[in-house]
């Protein structure tokens, strides 16, 4: 497990790696700003995005056609326009959950009676806790968030980068114990075993052995099975937690669940559950989920069409 105090061994002082200490400089001095200083620059880095990550956007195009194909084309564009606001202001909450000092923090932090009473009486209960969420782009708000009221584990993946490696470590260790790669299922069991809670967001297209696929947004896709290996833990409990972010007031709305009855049961029921509750969370701001993944890049049959083609036309299946 890494944390503050134990941090992976790398030559981080290497003249290639300063671009990467710039860039990190950078955003902290970003963060340190005036909220709207943060806000604009935000607004204008998911502009820039927009513009530039042509191919992001058309995956994140592709995914609210398959997902939301209510919606006019107009209307979907709009959603893609302000999922790159979200895009831009991720980077700057990366850098707020990083950098922040707690008094500022809490300042943009909302948490209803509800939610934090069940956060209290999971980490009362003295029992592992596999805290599901979801990839929306301001998680790592989420994971401070929540980790002020019950410190944890967070499960992630390393960064080639060295530099921003460390910095992730230190960054997401603030108020929590450690973090563990998300190839190390030793040090997750382990985890609970010891009553840490353990973030756990398995809603992208991880090409492993242990999957099953099942729906999200009624369309059947990758959906790794960790969940039931770590509901399996003796006395471990599983709840749902995820932030939205108003952009009225620049808050930032923790949600907990208590903890989830009937788990574990099949991998494919667990997983096909999972996909309903974060699919819940996510229809009430689409535009704050990462859309530009490719979610369901890994179909059931080879034989199928890949849906990121561009010859691909949803909802027919070919």
């Amino acid at each position: 497990m890494y944390n503050r105090k134990n941090l992976p061994e790398a030559n981080v002082w290497s003249p290639k790696y300063l671009p990467a200490h710039l860039s990190l400089l950078l955003l902290r001095a970003i963060v340190a700003l005036p909220d709207p200083c943060i806000r604009a620059a935000g607004s204008a880095l998911g502009f820039i995005a927009f513009h530039l990550l042509k191919k992001r956007v058309f995956i994140t195009r592709r995914n609210l056609e398959i997902c939301y194909p209510e919606l006019s084309r107009e209307e979907r564009e709009t959603l893609v326009r302000k999922h790159f606001h979200s895009v831009g202001m991720g980077i700057m909450e990366t850098g707020m959950a990083w950098f922040w000092s707690r008094e500022r923090f809490r300042k943009h932090i909302v948490i209803d009676e509800e939610s934090l009473k069940n956060i209290e009486e999971a980490k009362k209960s003295g029992k592992g806790t596999i805290v599901l969420t979801a990839h929306f782009m301001h998680l790592e708000i989420m994971a401070r968030a929540y980790g002020e009221i019950y410190p944890g584990v967070g499960v992630y993946k390393p960064n080639r980068n060295p530099v921003f490696e460390r910095a992730q470590i230190v960054g997401r260790t603030w108020e929590n114990i450690g973090l563990v790669t998300n190839h190390d299922i030793k040090g997750m069991i382990k985890a609970l075993r010891e009553g840490h809670s353990l973030w756990y967001a398995g809603d992208q297209d991880y090409r492993t052995k242990s999957r099953v696929f099942v729906p999200f947004y009624g369309f059947k896709c990758l959906t790794v099975t960790g969940i039931t290996t770590l509901c399996k833990v003796k006395n471990a409990q599983a709840v749902l937690s995820y932030t939205i972010r108003d952009d009225k007031t620049f808050t930032y709305h923790l949600y907990a669940t208590a903890a989830l009855p009937e788990f574990p049961s099949t991998p494919e029921e667990d997983c096909a559950r999972y996909n309903r509750l974060i699919e819940e969370a996510i229809r009430k701001a689409p535009e704050q989920y990462m859309w530009l993944h490719k979610r369901f890049a890994t179909r059931p049959d080879p034989s199928m069409k890949n849906v990121y083609d561009a010859d691909y036309r949803p909802g027919t299946g070919k």
